[in-house]
């Protein structure tokens, strides 16, 4: 409810503000990753903190909150925060067949399991930690890492999206360190003859 009544103020003082028109100008999409939506969402955040009322159009905060719970109210059909916010990474070949599962994510932008969206779009994960690591320095073969997918790029391979339900949950997976560990826990062994 919260994610989607932030989403839903943020729109309507976009648009109440005149901003909407100009968030998709192409001089707002020079520079790739940088989107103006994320400046602008903390900007609405901060009138709404301090009271002031310069992007509502006329309206008081009262007001737009009222409208924002109403449009919430609207069209939220039940979906848990992880089902609206699902992941959708794209292979890089963006060929939609190769694309990893979609799964449902917690946390936000403002969270410590980091992922983030764009408000202007919708509530989909776009972006978030592109690993994490836990490194145990007593003893490093106790150590701990996680990726959002798997360790493979090849999505027939069955290390390709292995590690996404640990990701998720935010859990980490055994980061051996010590060479009698690497081998002992070895699956597979690969060799690389720079001959040819």
């Amino acid at each position: 409810a919260y994610g989607m009544l932030r989403r839903e103020l943020f729109l309507l003082v976009m648009e109440r503000s005149g901003l909407a028109r100009h968030v998709e100008d192409p001089l707002n999409r020079l520079l790739p990753g940088v989107l103006p939506e994320s400046s602008l969402l903390a900007v609405v955040e901060r009138h709404l903190r301090e009271g002031d009322e310069a992007l509502l159009g006329g309206w008081t905060w009262d007001e737009a909150l009222h409208r924002a719970t109403e449009a919430v109210e609207a069209s939220w059909t039940g979906q848990t925060w992880g089902e609206l916010h699902h992941t959708a990474q794209r292979h890089p070949l963006l060929l939609e067949e190769l694309d990893p599962p979609r799964v449902p994510y917690g946390g936000d932008m403002d969270t410590v399991q980091a992922a983030g969206y764009i408000p202007a779009q919708d509530l989909t994960t776009r972006t978030g930690s592109v690993a994490r690591y836990s490194f145990d320095l007593s003893d490093w073969d106790r150590s701990g890492w996680v990726v959002p997918l798997g360790a493979a790029g090849d999505p027939q391979d069955p290390h390709a999206f292995d590690q996404q339900g640990a990701w998720r949950s935010g859990r980490l997976l055994p980061a051996r360190w010590s060479r009698q560990e690497v081998e002992a826990s070895a699956s597979s062994r690969e060799a690389l003859d720079p001959a040819g």
